[in-house]
């Protein structure tokens, strides 16, 4: 209880307890108060862009066959191991 015995006194020796007192309102006031002025406010989605024809260098698979070589799972083959049995 003593530091806040000693931060009024010193707010008070100062002279800036009401300042203290409305900025400390200000802080709690201005989100709720823009929260609620601004509540209301609806935007408008952005329009679609147009697809764009984008043509592909010689010798580059298109994007749809790249997809569908990364998709899929390589095959599973055989390991033949060498060496003892492990313990």
């Amino acid at each position: 209880m003593n530091f806040f015995s000693t931060l009024r006194a010193d707010l008070r020796d100062r002279q800036i307890g009401p300042a203290v007192v409305v900025l400390a309102v200000l802080v709690v006031a201005i989100p709720l108060l823009a929260s609620v002025a601004l509540g209301g406010v609806s935007t408008t989605p952005p329009p679609p862009l147009p697809p764009t024809a984008v043509k592909l260098p010689k010798g580059v698979a298109p994007p749809g066959q790249e997809l569908a070589v990364l998709s899929t799972p390589p095959p599973l083959q055989p390991s033949v191991r060498h060496g003892s049995e492990p313990n």
